[in-house]
């Protein structure tokens, strides 16, 4: 039979922590500034400290230039941290035993046990980002803007199992228990997959966004028909130390437009 869904037992846990925010603006004319931080201290991962800085600079009345930059955290959730260990059943592609039997059975998408829970030895997620852009103003009812935007995440917490598969094939079973993810095998083949909540993978994001606004009004109404368009030029994931990058851009939930 095909089990869907999974059985565990809910687990629990508890933190405190305060933050605290603050932002400086200078005005010089036509050139704004404005820098922020952000502090936060946390029961169970200590303080951090995060800054962003941000400029705006207006040469003419009808044009703007913008940039900011600044680092990001993510402590793990409390779910992430402490649920309690469960088993499901997840389709996903042996690709191992694909490629030493060449059977279409193992070849396509089947059931296998995998062990799965909260991880109380997470770290936190770390980033850091930067955009600039431009804003045009050719008249006081049209507005046109353009960005260029990048995002780096280090120790994000997720594991797709499908990647597992192709770490195995290219680092092996060894390389991967190291890192704390264990693929069991009877004969060659899945018998069940320890997979606990892990800070294994680094992400990269890259993308442009366009964005035109005209106001216009019709009688007592004011109308403003918008256009946003985003393209992303690079939507990359190391999902396991020293495998190296693989470009995930066109993938479920990453298309290249929207």
């Amino acid at each position: 039979g095909r089990l869907f869904g999974g059985i565990g037992e809910e687990g629990n846990g508890q933190r405190n922590y305060q933050s605290f925010f603050t932002e400086l603006g200078l005005n010089l004319g036509p050139v704004e500034v404005l820098a922020a931080g952000r502090f936060d201290n946390y029961s169970d991962f200590g303080s951090t400290v995060n800054p962003k800085l941000s400029m705006r600079y207006s040469p003419f009345s009808f044009l703007m230039l913008r940039a900011s930059g600044g680092t990001g955290f993510r402590a793990p959730s409390l779910d992430e941290l402490y649920s309690n260990s469960s088993y499901a059943y997840p389709w996903f592609q042996d690709l191992t035993a694909c490629q030493n039997t060449q059977n279409d059975f193992y070849c396509s998408e089947q059931q296998y046990r995998v062990f799965s829970g909260g991880n109380s030895d997470l770290k936190e997620e770390t980033s850091i980002s930067f955009n600039f852009g431009t804003v045009i103003q050719p008249t006081k009812r049209l507005s046109i803007s353009a960005d260029y935007w990048e995002t780096k995440i280090e120790n994000a917490v997720g594991l797709d199992l499908n990647d597992l598969m192709f770490a195995e094939t290219k680092l092996g079973n060894e390389s991967l228990k190291k890192q704390g993810v264990n693929i069991i095998r009877n004969n060659g083949f899945i018998d069940q997959i320890i997979a606990p909540n892990l800070n294994l993978a680094r992400q990269e994001t890259r993308g442009l966004e366009f964005a035109a606004g005209y106001n216009m009004r019709l009688g007592a109404l004011l109308i403003r028909p918008q256009f946003d368009h985003s393209h992303l030029l690079t939507s990359r994931e190391e999902v396991f130390p020293g495998l190296g990058y693989r470009n995930k851009l066109g993938e479920a939930g990453r298309p290249e437009w929207r």
